[in-house]
């Protein structure tokens, strides 16, 4: 009985050893079998758009693929260099491009005339949805440029505005870090797009004088977009962003890009 007892407690220390291993193997090992992964998966056509070439599958059932991803994520917004600690074969970091232009104007409209027969006219930004009247652009760049009140504008002198508006892009983006290259590396980039305002303005003061002025209504000068715009929904779920960009990690595939300008 005694040798029974002893076999049936060795048993069960056997098996308890095992059990620790396994779940240690599964949780650390840097791989993941793709179709175990793939057993759990689910697809939300809700989460994303219908254009965007993404993974068809959202991995939020599988409890180890998400253990090892959770303890992967560096719980920062900017990416680290190699001058900081190594966070890690394998780490991830969302953070932010900076922004940048093309530079260029698109012009929306124009407007010129006796200032009084112009003054309730329309110029626009359809694809921002902005309108504005020719009046109150005019004054608003008078008071910005020339500290001018309405009642300083001839009403009877001649008149001009005109509209314009110019984009601003950034991405925001998940990176995976490589030890043996020690640095950070772009898997999933989405970009962002802002619309901004631009507006060129002359008309004539109450003294006589043609006053002209060009203004960007962008945020150096105290004013935000009048539109914006993602690429993707992925923009607002760092989840599925993380998840992503850890899979394409696994298995070698190239980032992937939903972008307008690159």
């Amino acid at each position: 009985m005694k040798r029974m007892y002893r076999f049936i407690g060795v048993l069960i220390l056997i098996l308890y050893i095992v059990g620790i291993f396994k779940e240690q193997t599964i949780l650390g090992s840097p791989t993941i079998n793709k179709d175990e992964i793939l057993k759990y998966a689910t697809f939300d056509k809700s989460k994303i758009r219908e254009n965007d070439t993404v993974t068809k599958a959202v991995y939020e059932k599988n409890p180890y693929f998400n253990s090892i991803l959770n303890s992967r994520i560096v719980k920062n917004d900017s990416t680290v260099t190699p001058n900081y600690t190594d966070p890690g074969e394998g780490s991830i970091s969302i953070t932010y491009t900076p922004r940048w232009s093309s530079g260029i104007l698109y012009k929306d409209g124009e407007k010129d005339g006796i200032f009084s027969t112009i003054a309730e006219e329309l110029l626009s930004i359809a694809e921002a949805n902005y309108y504005v009247k020719v009046a109150s652009l005019i004054y608003e760049v008078a008071s910005i440029a020339f500290n001018l009140m309405p009642q300083d504008i001839a009403v009877t002198g001649y008149g001009k505005a005109a509209l314009y508006h110019s984009y601003s892009y950034y991405s925001k983006i998940a990176q995976v870090y490589y030890s043996s290259r020690k640095e950070w590396v772009t898997k999933v980039d989405v970009e962002r797009k802002e619309t901004y305002r631009h507006a060129l303005v002359s008309f004539t003061d109450k003294n006589g004088f043609t006053r002209t002025k060009s203004y960007d209504f962008i945020p150096a000068n105290g004013y935000g977009p009048i539109a914006s715009e993602v690429y993707s929904s992925y923009y607002w779920q760092d989840s599925i962003m993380y998840q992503e960009a850890y899979l394409r990690y696994l298995w070698s595939k190239p980032a992937l890009v939903l972008a307008w300008t690159h």
